[in-house]
């Protein structure tokens, strides 16, 4: 085995072709004499040290000697490179990673933001339950003091027509039956209920339960009969005149003066048959003569109850 620097230890493994046109040089240290460079010149094709040339170059005339070049040729690796195909399926395998981790990561996200929208759906379900709720709670609230407020006037409709008519607060014989002409003294058509109510309780109050009016019994037919016949009559209008005192002592007399005015609807349904068909004109008869005449008269009446 060749030893040297000139041969390296991996010498076997090199081939000839691996250092060719290579120049040594070799820099003599200045002195006052002449000097000269030697240079070795390698053959490409040089397998020892025989085969080395030693050829002296002159020494330039310029005191500085410029570096000269040494190029090597490298010999090509022994090794194979990698093919085409194992490059392109090294990048397909890289490339399949970070696409798989792209998507892990794209799922995460999507995955999150589902989550939020789950989360700010839950929260703006229940505030919307909430409000709801309060709306609900507010309109229950609303209605009853609507309702309140519709009692509340009621019962001021009741004062007002109390204090209008006069009715005295401290209740005797005769002032109860003072009240009782003055609550219908023009009539009962279509009362509110706050005034239908107080006058079913006066009613109630003032008179027995088994109280007979004509042929009616009770204050619920003393009310029915007031109604109908303020729907009878236009006009209707009670005046109180006077009261007298009856044999006994626990009864008075009401001597009263009633107007009254005949309308169509009056003569339909008090004097249907005077009219042609019987019927008040419901099938298109005429009227006789005396219903013409009662027709839009204005009847005062004088009369007494006990």
């Amino acid at each position: 085995m060749f030893t040297g620097s000139l041969y390296p230890p991996n010498c076997h493994l090199l081939r000839d072709k691996m250092i060719g046109n290579v120049v040594l040089r070799t820099k003599v240290a200045p002195s006052r004499g002449n000097h000269r460079e030697i240079t070795f010149h390698v053959s490409e094709r040089s397998t020892s040290l025989s085969d080395v040339e030693l050829m002296p170059i002159p020494a330039p005339s310029s005191p500085t000697v410029p570096a000269q070049r040494t190029s090597v040729q490298l010999p090509a690796s022994k090794h194979p490179q990698p093919s085409s195909d194992a490059t392109i399926s090294s990048i397909e395998a890289i490339t399949d990673a970070d696409q798989r981790s792209y998507v892990a990561k794209l799922t995460r996200v999507v995955q999150d933001h589902e989550r939020t929208l789950t989360i700010y759906r839950e929260r703006r379900r229940k505030n919307q339950v909430r409000y709801r709720t309060k709306q609900r709670e507010l309109m229950r609230s609303l209605g009853d003091d609507v309702r309140r407020l519709e009692s509340e006037i009621q019962e001021l409709e009741v004062r007002r027509h109390n204090a209008s008519i006069g009715i005295p607060t401290h209740r005797t014989l005769w002032t109860i039956a003072t009240e009782y002409f003055l609550l219908f003294q023009h009539g009962f058509r279509s009362p509110p209920q706050a005034l239908q109510n107080a006058a079913l309780n006066f009613l109630r109050v003032s008179m027995a339960s088994d109280v007979v009016n004509g042929h009616q019994c009770g204050v619920e037919a003393i009310l029915a009969k007031w109604r109908l016949f303020s729907e009878y009559f236009d006009d209707v209008h009670v005046k109180l005149e006077k009261f007298e005192k009856s044999a006994t002592s626990h009864s008075l007399v009401a001597i009263t003066t009633t107007s009254v005015t005949i309308s169509e609807r009056t003569m339909r349904t008090v004097f249907p048959h005077l009219n042609s068909d019987g019927q008040g004109g419901a099938e298109g008869g005429h009227w006789s003569s005396l219903g013409r005449r009662l027709l839009n008269q204005l009847f005062v009446m004088r009369g007494s109850k006990m």
